[in-house]
């Protein structure tokens, strides 16, 4: 399900582009929440199962961390765009 969520939000990405109706702040509000989509479903794909299925966390900490902090700031990075 995460290269899907990947691949829709990429093509999201191209919707609302050539989309004519969302211009302006609504056009930077769907790109942001569709970065945010993508880049936690990409570390999921990329990093999380790997890690879950070959233990490779354990030997390379320091990426391990690196991308999960990546998951979790995207997720709050999404945050105030929905509340202003």
């Amino acid at each position: 399900f995460g290269s899907v969520g990947v691949f829709f939000g990429v093509s999201g990405l191209f919707v609302v582009r050539k989309n004519l109706i969302l211009k302006g702040i609504i056009e930077h509000y769907a790109f942001v929440d569709l970065a945010n989509f993508i880049t936690i479903n990409a570390c999921h794909v990329i990093w999380g199962i790997p890690s879950a299925i070959w233990h490779v966390n354990e030997a390379i900490p320091w990426l391990d961390y690196t991308i999960s902090g990546a998951a979790f700031t995207a997720i709050s990075l999404g945050f105030p765009p929905k509340v202003c």
